[in-house]
C-alpha cells in the first residue's frame, strides 16, 4: 500500500499531539526549566517544535526558510499553548497539500532528499525533543502517564 499525503499528516499529528499533551500537564511555574546552564527551556523547546516543522515544510514546499523574531514569539504558559495549537493546524494543512509523489526530489540544507525522507526527519526531529520535553516534566513532577505516539 502506498503512503498518502493523509498518512503523513496522521504521522506528523501522532507525535504533535503528544507535544502539546506535555505542554497542557506541565504546570505554568515549570515552563522556564532548564535542565543545565545554556538549554532550551521546556517553554523554549515547545516554541522551537512549534517553529521548525515550518522550517522544514518551507524545505518541502520549495520556500525559503524564514526564522521567526524572538520578540514575537509568545511568552505566558498559555501563549506558548495555544501558539503550537494553531501551528499545527497549519502545518497538518500545509502537509496535507504535499500531495503527489512523496519520492520526488526536494532541495534540504543544499542536498536533493525524497520528500518522504524529509517529512520523515521532522517528525525524528520532533520525537528528539519531545523526548527531552517528557524528561523535563518528570524532573517537574509530572506523574501523568503519556505515550510517545497518539493514534
Amino acid at each position: 500500500m502506498a503512503v498518502t499525503a493523509d498518512d503523513q499528516v496522521q504521522a506528523f499529528l501522532r507525535h504533535r499531539k503528544v507535544t502539546q499533551q506535555l505542554c497542557d500537564v506541565m504546570p505554568d511555574a515549570h515552563f522556564g526549566f532548564k535542565p543545565w546552564d545554556g538549554a532550551m527551556s521546556f517553554g523554549d523547546l515547545a516554541l522551537h517544535l512549534a517553529n521548525s516543522a515550518d522550517f522544514y515544510l518551507a524545505m518541502a514546499e520549495g520556500k525559503e526558510v524564514v526564522r521567526p523574531d524572538a520578540a514575537s514569539q509568545p511568552k505566558t504558559p498559555a501563549d506558548i499553548r495555544a501558539y503550537l495549537a494553531k501551528k499545527t493546524d497549519e502545518q497538518a494543512a500545509r502537509i496535507g497539500h504535499l500531495t503527489g509523489d512523496l519520492d520526488r526530489k526536494v532541495t534540504a540544507r543544499g542536498r536533493e532528499v525524497p520528500l518522504s525522507l524529509l517529512l520523515g526527519q521532522q517528525r525524528e526531529h520532533e520525537a528528539h525533543h519531545k523526548g527531552q520535553m517528557m524528561m523535563m516534566a518528570r524532573i517537574c513532577g509530572v506523574r501523568d502517564e503519556l505515550f510517545y505516539t497518539v493514534r
